[in-house]
């Protein structure tokens, strides 16, 4: 057990070192404690959640409660939820040839492992505690001073319902990805049976949740939500640690007691299943060492192509029929932009259809929410709050696209330069490629929106109209750092890009919002649209000029 604790320390001290012997993480680190500092902590903002204890409070009734607490807990039951049919064997090639060989117990290695993912689980809650402090802080000390005894019960049975809850998930998870990942002919069933699951899950969950929001008549009604039987049934370990809080809270300690032993059990068993597949962690590790190395090197380059085209090499992905574009013919100009496009569907499809998804529920869902949640007048406030989230939308979706397609354009310059093309037609048809699928998503998020609300027609159709200049500026920025720092093998260079990245559109996209801000205070947000778009598609000329410059110039072999 010794020498697995000094080889974990040991690799944890070594990467403390490494991240302040780099400029480049140094100035990472500062910029998100500055982000932090003023965005949460906000020091010169003293008047909201000072702590004073005087502060009105009222206790809300049980339901509420209960809502409360199920909800903390579901959260953080779906986000170890997420990664529990994850392969586990994270070995390296370096474990395969000198740990395995040596004589310690399967066993002991895979006891050791999950106490240390147990223990790194446990500091989920403080990350997201990090970012909600104030008003969390403010609210405890509240209710500390409403009911002091009960509070610290309260707080203490639900720092053990968590460290259950969290034990169980790790356990669970390893005992679930050496069932899925075992190398035999039913592996493969068994995986697409988990994935498959998994989906239908999470697309029946997040259905039934937005159907229930769009029935909802007041804020009140959200409370009845948590005594869903199909979401109790769903996030299974949520609804037992809540049971645990509120026997407690309610004077009910055989609740709570029983509530920690079903915990237990779940618990005991999923050792148990860990115990009994012990003997295929090492064959997995052995089998997938080297090639989990390889994909977490292009993974941590952010090469999403490479990672797609090592899975081909694998055989895992299946050869599918030609969809409607691939039948197009197209000469000049239009065949550079259908090549991309084929490219991008070959190997942006799984990245592109997670985003998709997440942005339409972002215009989209906050629409249905007020649409029904009966605020009088609310049409000042969700116009903006339409818009901000289909500019973020767009910022999400052309990043998802860009990084790694211009990434695979510098690799294919000696294929491309030869054509009858100029450099300003080839990077403008990469640009291009990636804008159309970002423009088609987007606007089907902000019709959609506008659908369930008409009258946010205004604020609709300047999104359709600025949505295509957005995106190309934004993929404009992305080509042009990314030509500027090639070098995806370095990885100072490789995180100094994205750094100049984000710092190219905010100098970019910065004055675009402002513009648009200050007419929209003037004028309909149709003609601030059209005016702020102008502005984006002059600076889009200007920085894909520049790149086209620089990729004329550019050789991969300097």
């Amino acid at each position: 057990m010794r020498p697995l604790v000094y080889l974990t320390t040991r690799t944890v001290i070594n990467g403390l070192k490494r991240a302040t012997q780099s400029a480049r993480r140094l100035i990472s680190l500062l910029a998100l404690v500055l982000w932090y500092f003023f965005a949460f902590l906000r020091p010169f903002d003293r008047g909201r959640f000072s702590g004073d204890s005087a502060m009105p409070f009222s206790m809300p009734n049980n339901s509420v409660l209960e809502a409360i607490v199920f909800a903390m807990f579901a959260m953080l039951s779906l986000l170890l939820m997420m990664g529990v049919f994850s392969y586990r064997g994270h070995f390296r090639p370096a474990d395969v040839d000198v740990l395995f060989p040596t004589p310690v117990s399967p066993r002991l290695v895979l006891i050791f492992r999950i106490f240390r993912d147990f223990l790194f689980t446990l500091l989920l809650p403080l990350f997201l505690a990090i970012f909600f402090y104030r008003p969390a802080s403010a609210g405890m000390a509240a209710f500390l001073a409403k009911d002091p005894s009960t509070a610290r019960y309260v707080s203490k049975v639900s720092t053990i319902a968590w460290v259950l809850m969290a034990l169980f998930w790790v356990c669970a998870g390893y005992a679930l990805s050496m069932w899925a990942n075992r190398s035999d002919i039913k592996a493969e069933r068994n995986r697409k049976i988990l994935g498959w699951t998994i989906a239908g899950l999470i697309v029946a969950t997040i259905g039934y949740i937005a159907i229930q929001i769009r029935g909802m008549q007041s804020p009140a009604d959200a409370a009845l939500l948590a005594q869903s039987p199909f979401l109790k049934s769903v996030f299974f370990t949520a609804t037992i640690a809540t049971q645990m809080v509120m026997g407690m809270l309610l004077g009910s300690p055989l609740t709570t007691v029983a509530a920690a032993a079903i915990l237990i059990g779940l618990i005991t068993v999923s050792l148990f299943l860990d115990f009994a597949q012990v003997q295929w962690m090492y064959d997995q590790a052995a089998s997938r060492g080297t090639d989990a190395q390889t994909l977490r090197s292009l993974q941590r380059q952010g090469d999403m192509i490479g990672l797609m085209a090592e899975r081909a090499r694998s055989g895992k992905l299946k050869v599918r029929n030609k969809s409607w574009i691939h039948r197009l013919r197209t000469q000049g100009f239009g065949a550079v932009i259908w090549k991309e496009i084929v490219i991008l569907l070959r190997s942006s499809t799984v990245s592109f259809a997670l985003t998709v998804p997440v942005v339409f529920a972002m215009v989209v869902l906050p629409v249905l929410g007020l649409t029904r949640s009966g605020i009088p007048r609310s049409e000042g406030f969700i116009g903006p709050m339409f818009l901000g989230m289909n500019v973020f939308g767009v910022f999400m979706l052309s990043l998802t696209l860009s990084q790694s397609g211009f990434i695979e354009m510098l690799r294919r310059v000696d294929l491309q330069k030869p054509l009858p093309f100029t450099s300003a037609q080839i990077v403008g048809a990469e640009v291009m490629a990636k804008v159309i699928p970002t423009t088609l998503a987007s606007w089907g998020a902000a019709i959609t929106a506008v659908c369930f609300r008409p009258a946010l027609w205004p604020e609709g159709l300047a999104a359709i109209i600025g949505i295509p200049f957005a995106a190309a500026m934004i993929c404009g920025v992305v080509l042009l750092m990314t030509v500027l720092f090639p070098d995806i093998d370095d990885p100072t260079q490789r995180g100094f890009r994205g750094l100049m990245i984000m710092l190219g559109l905010l100098v970019s996209g910065g004055p675009c919002i402002a513009l648009f801000i200050g007419l929209r205070l003037l004028m309909s947000p149709i003609l601030a649209s059209f005016i702020a778009s102008s502005l984006a598609l002059g600076i889009f000329a200007g920085v894909t000029a520049i790149a086209g410059s620089l990729y004329a110039a550019y050789n991969p072999s300097e």
